[in-house]
């Protein structure tokens, strides 16, 4: 309906008839504002479609992670109580600071799918909604959905990137306190490293038990549960403490619980049971920081927070400035749309080796290549485009496994540094090898546990033209390369002998460092 201006009486309106306008879900779903949203809404997941299925694939397969489907939701309430304030603003566009990190955002998924990290992409996806923010409402909804936007970044798998320095230390705290809680109750065990050596069976506490997955799931909870039944910064930060040392506790007592299953032959270990109790041990934390936030709540120094009722938006013009300024609107498409479309048309360079693993060196020194399966090698990534798994032994009886991962291009799933290579660096060293030209290279010298055996190892990554020790350069380091070659080939070395079980828990000898370098010069005829 269209209203008329006349000289009618006060009170009385002339309308045109004619032109009605939809009314109820029909109406919301036909108006202008809504169909640009959804407009914007279809870019941004044209855009993030990859991200956003690896998310969901990472919270579906990934047990530390699968608080991630809970995230989305508590970030949704967070803003809904936010509704009365929002209701009552007006967008101000900041094209300046929401170009900027539009652009920053789109540049940031681009380099991280042309580089293969997956984090990147990931990361990308919050810095983009923050922009979008700012760039169509301004600052003062930014201000108002920063906080709900930016706990989104608890649904990123961040355990395997930011808190990975934490689980060697971890892993070592939970191993000490299970074996001084075993002997707190008179069962005997004995610490080796990591390893919790019982009367019958040796129990390594993995990078699963290092506790540091279940430390952000608990935080989690913990961080808006806080913001919103507590005013009081005090009791806020007692909530926040209290909560992480009951997730190091929980998970003590889950590995100690472990540690007395293995001693009375309970089938604990694997399987259900397994599974079990570490979603019991879990639960309890969860159930603690509710319980806390409630006790917290009723102290004299807090408040009941009263939401008052959200206020209705105005009909008309200003309503419709206030949820969707039209040039920043159409420009926010436009923007993410552009990105969506580069990411689509992106293929990258897949680079070939330089010479195929099969005319790799019958003999490195006086070791001397052996018949093996793939199914003995201690380790193996999943993705790569060429391996090379070789065996050789020396004439004292010494053995020798050699694995070469190569990818030709790295992209999501095909990554050179993931989480399966992420727990081989938490009890490693650096060490420098010259390699016989005048120059060194710097690799990892650590151990590995697989098949039931114990390995000493040496690893490296090769990236480029580039000998990397640290996960994090080498990490980095296809992102320069996708940015001014084109290209972000990699290779992951790991050379591994087996400990025998006679030589205890320090080892007497490391790696042969002149097969390393043998193995290293070897390889340089075939990567690119």
């Amino acid at each position: 309906m269209k209203e008329l201006s006349s000289s009618a009486p006060a009170g009385v309106r002339h309308v045109e008839v004619g032109a009605a306008t939809p009314t109820g879900w029909v109406g919301i779903c036909c108006a202008p504002d809504v169909r640009r949203w959804g407009l914007l809404l279809a870019a941004v997941v044209f855009t993030y479609a990859s991200s956003l299925d690896s998310l969901v694939r990472t919270w579906w397969t990934r047990d530390e992670y699968s608080h991630g489907f809970l995230i989305p939701i508590i970030s949704a309430y967070l803003m809904w109580l936010k509704r009365s304030e929002l209701a009552a603003q007006d967008a101000r566009p900041a094209y300046l600071w929401g170009v900027l990190g539009v652009v920053s955002a789109s540049s940031m998924v681009v380099v991280g799918r042309a580089a293969g990290v997956l984090l990147a992409e990931q990361v990308s996806l919050i810095v983009m909604a923050l922009s979008l923010i700012m760039l169509m409402g301004g600052r003062s909804f930014f201000k108002l959905l920063a906080f709900p936007v930016a706990y989104l970044a608890f649904m990123l798998p961040v355990a395997d990137e930011l808190v990975g320095p934490l689980q060697g230390p971890l892993r070592q705290l939970t191993a000490d306190m299970a074996v001084n809680l075993l002997h707190l109750l008179g069962f005997p065990a004995f610490l080796e490293g990591q390893y919790i050596v019982l009367p019958k069976i040796t129990l390594e506490v993995a990078q699963a038990c290092s506790g540091a997955s279940f430390l952000i799931a608990i935080l989690a909870i913990a961080i808006p549960l806080a913001f919103v039944g507590l005013r009081s910064w005090t009791n806020r930060a007692i909530l926040w403490g209290s909560a992480i040392a009951v997730a190091l506790t929980a998970n003590w007592v889950r590995v100690l619980l472990i540690g007395i299953g293995a001693h009375y032959d309970y089938p604990i270990l694997h399987g259900p049971f397994h599974i079990l109790h570490g979603l019991v041990v879990a639960q309890v934390g969860f159930v603690y920081v509710f319980v806390a936030a409630w006790g917290l709540s009723k102290l004299p120094n807090e408040r009941v927070r009263r939401t008052s009722p959200s206020a209705p938006l105005d009909s008309g013009s200003g309503a419709r400035r206030r949820i969707w300024a039209g040039p920043a609107g159409w420009l926010a498409i436009g923007l993410v749309s552009v990105t969506g479309v580069v990411l689509h048309r992106y293929e990258a360079v897949a680079v070939p080796l330089r010479a195929d693993f099969q005319a790799f060196p019958f003999a490195v020194g006086q070791w001397i290549q052996e018949p093996v399966s793939p199914a003995q090698t201690p380790f193996r990534l999943s993705g790569a485009d060429r391996e090379l798994i070789r065996l050789y032994e020396e004439s004292s009886g010494r053995r020798l496994h050699v694995y070469v991962a190569y990818f030709e291009t790295q992209s999501q799933g095909k990554e050179v540094v993931n989480d399966q290579t992420g727990h081989l660096h938490d009890q490693a060293k650096r060490i420098t090898l010259a390699d016989g030209s005048g120059s060194a290279i710097t690799v990892n010298e650590g151990r590995l546990f697989a098949h039931g055996n114990e390995y000493r190892t040496v690893f490296w990554y090769h990236v480029g033209s580039r000998v990397i020790a640290d996960r994090y350069q080498a990490k980095i380091a296809p992102l320069a390369d996708a940015l001014t070659r084109g290209r972000t080939q990699g290779a992951f070395v790991l050379l591994s002998e087996h400990i025998p079980p006679t030589e205890g828990a320090g080892p007497t000898t490391g790696v042969p460092l002149d097969v390393v370098n043998g193995i290293s010069r070897a390889l340089a005829a075939h990567l690119p």
